[in-house]
């Protein structure tokens, strides 16, 4: 009897263990589709988000990539990224590097029929001058699902908790390739302005003769 009940116990304590390993991962859904993110360090490897505890230097990249699946036809959806607390692309401890200008700005993703399933991916960076070194600050990203003008829905999460270290990433070399997200223009060029210049000069002289 002895001999059976310690069989009996060693098999449910197995059973606890592999089921701990075999917990399905269910994707972020609501009514009108799914939405999914994941967090790397290199673009290679993918972590599913949440991810708690990204540990990255003072100028350190990374990268968040994210699915959006829908339901139904939907007319418009939105994405995005944003350091929670924060108000605005300057005040964050994070620039965007590379990819749609989504940070602390909702872009729109206008005609996107049933069961269309559209890939993003961003490349992040850690300021090298933040001012939260030594703390961790997470950032959320959230997808928005209209099916009409009065009928929405979202998801949101928080893709990853990064914990900045107080020292400056090796490969930072001090370019300044970010930007705010916000998709404004850029400035004319220095060689823009010398034939703006060129083209002023040959009009006046052609109304002086």
């Amino acid at each position: 009897m002895g001999k059976m009940l310690t069989a009996i116990f060693f098999i449910v304590m197995a059973f606890i263990f592999f089921s701990s390993f075999t917990v399905a991962y269910e994707t972020p859904e609501c009514a009108y589709g799914t939405f999914d993110a994941w967090y790397s360090k290199d673009g290679i490897e993918w972590q599913n988000t949440t991810v708690d505890h990204a540990e990255l230097k003072r100028g350190e990249p990374f990268y968040i990539k994210a699915t959006i699946t829908t339901k139904i036809d939907l007319p418009y959806s939105s994405i995005e990224i944003w350091e929670v607390g924060e108000d605005n692309p300057k005040e964050s401890s994070f620039e965007m590097m590379e990819g749609m200008k989504c940070f602390f700005d909702s872009v729109p993703l206008y005609n996107m029929p049933k069961g269309n399933a559209s890939t993003y991916v961003w490349k992040m960076r850690v300021k090298s001058d933040t001012d939260w070194a030594g703390g961790t600050t997470p950032l959320s990203i959230r997808a928005q699902f209209n099916k009409n003008d009065d009928e929405d829905d979202d998801i949101s999460f928080t893709a990853v908790n990064v914990y900045i270290l107080d020292e400056l990433w090796e490969g930072y070399t001090g370019d300044d390739n970010g930007n705010d997200g916000s998709g404004t223009s850029d400035t004319p060029g220095f060689e823009l302005v010398i034939v703006l210049a060129a083209v002023s000069l040959l009009v006046l002289k052609r109304r002086k003769s």
